[in-house]
Order: structure tokens, then C-alpha cells, then sequence
């Protein structure tokens, strides 16, 4: 890969922005990267064993976005805190934007959290992480061209006693003829693929992609990996080069939907 503008690779508190902003039309982002907990939150020992779990972050998220970032000299914005703490993939007004249990275990660094607790978290978490992925996005509006914010995702094999027999979700909501382009090249690379599976778009659950679409007038979709692909880096580097080339290949005009 060649790619004339410069790199950047920016860590704060809330998110990680790495990439070549301008460059390519793809803006990505992974809000449910990480499984950190800062130190302000304290952490029983009980639930500990939560934070190693989907509940917390998106196994193999991370790493997926990073690899896709290089193979297609794009830029993302990737949370540095789990989902658990603040969920940048939920409205600020969304009940589930903070867990205050999981399965039933109360989660001692978010129970007894106070209306200024939580107007705090998404100041310090939320906010941050929506503002770089604007900020993204205005740079590739100066370089000019379409623009498809792309959220990067994984799903657990089984869940609730239901296997899921797909390798790739593509979620949608309006541009569902981008969405089966991109599914019918997923599919050309040999995986197995879903359109709004196992979740869909049309429900309200890709709020950053929508987010950030609807506000810069560019297309916006979520892209779900099976974590099973994911299980170990060279597998996560297989899968990365076959969403990356699906995304390089992808036909892209903004006023098609």
C-alpha cells in the first residue's frame, strides 16, 4: 500500500486515532474496542471476570480495525474504555449508554452511579470519542469525494443457546444497494455473510455510524465479525485482508441507497 498522506497515530483518555485522515473515503470506527476500566472506577474483585467477557468490549474488534486501517490507508477512531464505563454505540439518552449490571451481577463501578456521575462519563468518554471521528470526516470533506463511515464490530458464536451461522454481518439502515455490494464481495472472498445479521441497523443499534452519516451527509453502514474468526492474530490478519479488499472494491456514490 502506498499512500501519499501523512500518518497519524493519536492516544488520548477516551480514544486512539490512528491512520491517514483525507486519504481514503473510508472513515472507520471501533467503539467497542477495549476493555479498560480507568482508575476513577473501581473494580471489585467479582467483577473482574466480566471485563474479559463481549459484555465489556468486542474481542478481536481492535485488532480487525487496526489491520483493515493499514491495508487500506484509511483512519479510525478506536474507545479506549469499555463499553461498560460509557458506550460511544448509544445515544447519551439511551438507559444502556452506562450497564449498571450484566446477567444479573451488579457492577459495583457503575450500581451507584449519580445523574452528575453519568453526565461526567460521557463528557469525559463520549463526547471525546464522537468529536475525533467529526474531526476525521471534516478532513476527508476537504480532500473531496464520497464518504462511508464504517463501524467495526465482532459477535459472540452462540448466544442465549442460539448459534449464529454467519462470518460477516453488514448492517444497514437507508443504503441497503451499498450494503449488498459490499456483502456480495464479502461473499466473493469466501465468507458467509448477513444482511442486518445478527443485529440490525434498521433497529437503532449502529447510533456512531448513523450518528456521524446523517450529520455529514455520507453513507454510513456496521460491519459484525463472527469472533470465532478472530481467535487468534493470524486469523485476525486472514479476515482483515478480506473485509479490506471488500472495502477497497466497494462502488460507492453517496446518493445511492
Amino acid at each position: 500500500m502506498t499512500v501519499q498522506s501523512p500518518h497519524i497515530h493519536e492516544i488520548g483518555e477516551a480514544c486512539e486515532v490512528l491512520g491517514w485522515p483525507g486519504h481514503s473515503a473510508l472513515v472507520l470506527t471501533c467503539e467497542h474496542a477495549s476493555n479498560d476500566v480507568p482508575p476513577t472506577c473501581l473494580v471489585s474483585r467479582r467483577d473482574r471476570p466480566w471485563l474479559q467477557t463481549h459484555w465489556a468490549f468486542d474481542i478481536g474488534a481492535a485488532e480487525l480495525t487496526r489491520e483493515i486501517v493499514r491495508d487500506t490507508g484509511s483512519a479510525a477512531v478506536l474507545a479506549r474504555v469499555s463499553r461498560l464505563v460509557c458506550d460511544t454505540n448509544r445515544h447519551p439518552s439511551d438507559p444502556t449508554l452506562i450497564a449498571r449490571s450484566v446477567e444479573q451481577h451488579a457492577l459495583s463501578f457503575n450500581e451507584l452511579l449519580s445523574a452528575t456521575d453519568r453526565v461526567q462519563r460521557i463528557e469525559r468518554y463520549h463526547v471525546p470519542f464522537h468529536t475525533a471521528v467529526d474531526r476525521l470526516i471534516e478532513a476527508r470533506h476537504s480532500a473531496g469525494g464520497d464518504i462511508a463511515v464504517v463501524s467495526i464490530h465482532s459477535f459472540v458464536p452462540a448466544l442465549d443457546g442460539l448459534r449464529h451461522s454467519i462470518d460477516v454481518g453488514v448492517l444497514f439502515n437507508p443504503h441497503e444497494a451499498i450494503a449488498r455490494r459490499l456483502a456480495a464481495g464479502l461473499r466473493d472472498r469466501g465468507l458467509t455473510v448477513g444482511l442486518n445479521e445478527p443485529y440490525s441497523g434498521r433497529r437503532g443499534l449502529i447510533y456512531s455510524a448513523e450518528r456521524h452519516g446523517l450529520q455529514h451527509q455520507a453513507v454510513y453502514l456496521e460491519i459484525e465479525v463472527n469472533q470465532a474468526l478472530l481467535s487468534t492474530p493470524a486469523r485476525t490478519y486472514h479476515v482483515a485482508r478480506l473485509v479490506a479488499g471488500a472495502l477497497s472494491d466497494l462502488r460507492l456514490r453517496t446518493s445511492d441507497r
